[in-house]
């Protein structure tokens, strides 16, 4: 297998969370400022169904990373169907 390096890559990244309000805006964007160095790429955060204010938290990130996209979630229904909603949306 070869790697065409003239091939624009964009690399996504899946975030799920759940209750993460008071640490989420920080988090993400610790990990925007990490990926901005590897050139173009996407972040997805999925809120999980939290009871606490992480999904208004992700709108204020919205706000401050462009590169940000949210789902946000009704119920809690687990890490593993967050990530594959995450990554359904991915482009």
């Amino acid at each position: 297998m070869s790697f065409d390096s003239d091939r624009s890559v964009k690399l996504s990244v899946v975030l799920p969370a759940y209750n993460e309000g008071q640490d989420i805006v920080a988090n993400l964007l610790r990990v925007r400022k990490v990926l901005a160095e590897t050139g173009n790429f996407e972040m997805i955060a999925v809120d999980d169904g939290s009871t606490d204010n992480t999904a208004a938290e992700l709108a204020r990130a919205r706000e401050l990373i462009p590169e940000l996209r949210t789902v946000i979630l009704k119920k809690n229904v687990g890490k593993g169907h967050a990530l594959k909603t995450g990554f359904e949306v991915t482009t």
